[in-house]
């Protein structure tokens, strides 16, 4: 891949990152409403799509990691 298209997909993968971590984060919020009455259970009830959304997030990781082994970066840089 060449670094623009390589930059370019990496810049993808972060906002798709950053969003998917915005979206989570209005979830948490919207849950922490829900604890006071549904306490513990919540994990219980929400298991799949908690745990979808934490290895989506692991995926966009592992991909920048990949794309920024390819580039020769050794990491992510902000």
């Amino acid at each position: 891949m060449g670094s623009e298209g390589g930059g370019e997909a990496r810049a993808a993968l972060t906002a798709g990152r950053d969003a998917l971590r915005a979206v989570l984060a209005e979830v948490d919020a919207y849950l922490g409403t829900l604890r006071p009455v549904l306490g513990r259970e919540i994990r219980q009830i929400f298991d799949r799509e908690l745990t979808a959304a934490e290895e989506a997030v692991r995926a966009l990781e592992r991909a920048l990691e990949a794309l920024a082994g390819e580039a020769g970066g050794g990491g992510e840089r902000r």
